[in-house]
């Protein structure tokens, strides 16, 4: 009975047969419909909800504090999710958390620089643990003339290049780096577009063989988007 009279504040009507508890309307979908078994029964209420509207109008005021509070939390967890990358952040040729695989553990800085036209696209993965540095590039480009422009990537790698099977039209991978950082790279091509793969790693106790087949796999990937 007194869920009953909280629900029907001022202006809210309480069941009646088919109308409300003082005869405006009809009661509400979903409302109880029965009637109440005396007149005399009906005044009671009715005199019980006149001395009490101030319990109505108290569990409005909860139900209302709750429900800002609810949005305040709302607020709050949506504050504190990471911004979405837009369209233009994000690398068309790996995810960070395929890149986060490739480097070892979570990626802590990404950047994507994309081309003025078409959809060429250089992306760097780097993860910093304390001293050590681990990064990934991937760079692709459309070539206006392949047989001539080509050799420049080719020429990245020079006479210590292994040739690679089933990535691209070519590929071929080298060993690189320098007094601050080891490096393992693939260059290739997928008709006019060349690509390159470069996984380096400032920590020199690292075993070169796995980086390569890194590398390898990544290119792999690009050249199958390419494709």
């Amino acid at each position: 009975m007194s869920e009953s009279l909280l629900k029907n504040a001022p202006g809210v009507p309480l069941p009646r047969g088919r109308g409300s508890i003082d005869g405006s309307g009809p009661v509400g979908c979903g409302e109880i419909e029965a009637p109440f078994q005396s007149r005399a029964a009906e005044q009671a209420v009715r005199r019980l909800f006149q001395q009490t509207p101030h319990k109505a109008a108290a569990v409005r005021e909860r139900v209302t504090l709750r429900a800002a509070k609810l949005l305040g939390a709302a607020v709050l967890l949506l504050a504190g999710l990471p911004p979405v990358a837009s369209a233009a952040d994000v690398c068309p040729w790996l995810n960070a958390a395929t890149a986060s695989g490739i480097l070892g553990g979570p990626v802590t800085g990404a950047t994507v620089k994309r081309a003025n036209t078409g959809d060429d696209a250089t992306c760097d993965f780097t993860r910093r643990d304390g001293s050590r540095l681990a990064e990934l590039r991937i760079e692709v480009e459309t070539m206006r003339s392949p047989a001539k422009d080509f050799a420049s990537y080719t020429a990245r790698c020079g006479s210590a290049a292994v040739p690679l099977k089933a990535i691209g039209n070519e590929a071929e991978a080298c060993s690189g780096g320098d007094g601050a950082q080891l490096a393992e790279q693939v260059v290739g091509r997928v008709r006019d577009r060349a690509f390159l793969v470069r996984l380096g790693a400032s920590d020199r106790s690292v075993d070169r063989s796995a980086m390569r087949e890194k590398a390898r796999k990544v290119a792999e990937q690009v050249a199958g988007i390419l494709f």
